[in-house]
């Protein structure tokens, strides 16, 4: 009897060890899941292609009144503002539904996202008319207001300042433990 109860108890502590560890493993692969996309992200935005055709839409006039739709944007510059509105709006969509953190992007992007906003949204917001879609490219108008929101100054300060307190916080624990 009481080998039977000392085998069921060794038993459910076995298997919560073994839900425990799985949670865990699971846990790390999802982290290094995000991280491998984070990385692939910010590698992308850094691009030769992403960089050219961030300079093409800053450069693009904004004197034209109305505005036309993106996709009826001059040749040499179509391409690039929907690379752009694509790779935000596709950003923007895994930041809003929570499968990426903000906070790595918007200190990252600085106020790139919402400079290439206010220069894409006039087409944007033509191009919403002539397709008759509401929110066509609106996960990339969220991450713009998200980037207004959350300061990359501000985060980007508290990280250094945090990282620089940490560091000499251990380097005065290495002095005192002599």
């Amino acid at each position: 009897m009481i080998f039977n109860i000392l085998s069921a108890v060794l038993s459910a502590a076995a298997l919560a060890v073994s839900v425990l560890v799985a949670v865990r493993q699971l846990q790390a692969s999802r982290r290094s899941d995000t991280n491998s996309a984070i990385l692939a992200l910010f590698a992308e935005y850094r691009s030769l292609p992403m960089r050219d055709s961030r300079d093409k839409v800053y450069r693009l006039s904004s004197d034209e009144e109305p505005a036309p739709p993106l996709s009826m944007l001059p040749d040499e510059v179509r391409e690039d503002g929907f690379r752009l509105a694509y790779y935000f709006d596709h950003l923007g969509l895994l930041i809003g539904h929570r499968l990426l953190p903000s906070e790595p992007f918007v200190a990252f992007l600085g106020n790139g996202c919402s400079r290439l906003w206010l220069k894409l949204k006039p087409c944007i917001e033509a191009e919403r008319q002539r397709r008759g879609v509401r929110y066509y490219l609106g996960y990339f108008e969220m991450l713009a207001l998200l980037s207004d929101r959350q300061d990359a100054e501000v985060i980007n300060h508290k990280l250094i300042r945090q990282a620089l307190d940490g560091g000499r916080r251990a380097r005065r624990g290495t002095r005192t433990s002599y």
